[in-house]
């Protein structure tokens, strides 16, 4: 893990999927920071830009935390809001049955 790029190079490692993810919630973000510049309140901006968007309010505040503290490096903003790789659990497995849907079992592979 300690060979593991990180920030901008591991940004730049990514497919050009996520990269367009990334640049879509940069977009988001940057239009939620603008209506605040004009005197929105932050609260006020989230709405009108999910509704303008089409995006879960919350969803939109998960994003503004990700890039709290970041600053306005616009590179730094994307490294951050770059959707990440989803662990997997290759040793377990989901049971069936409507009683049993959360209950984990080790697989036998």
């Amino acid at each position: 893990m300690a060979n593991e790029p990180t920030g901008w190079a591991w940004f730049c490692a990514q497919s050009s999927r996520d990269v367009r993810i990334a640049a879509h919630r940069a977009g988001v973000v940057a239009q939620v920071r603008a209506l605040e510049l004009i005197g929105m309140t932050r609260s006020a901006a989230v709405v009108t830009v999910a509704a303008d968007r089409k995006i879960g309010i919350a969803t939109i505040w998960g994003w503004l935390r990700l890039v709290n503290g970041v600053g306005p490096d616009l590179r730094a903003q994307l490294v951050e809001l770059c959707p990440r790789p989803r662990r997997r659990c290759a040793d377990k497995k989901i049971t069936g049955g409507a009683d049993s849907r959360f209950r984990f079992k080790p697989s036998a592979e």
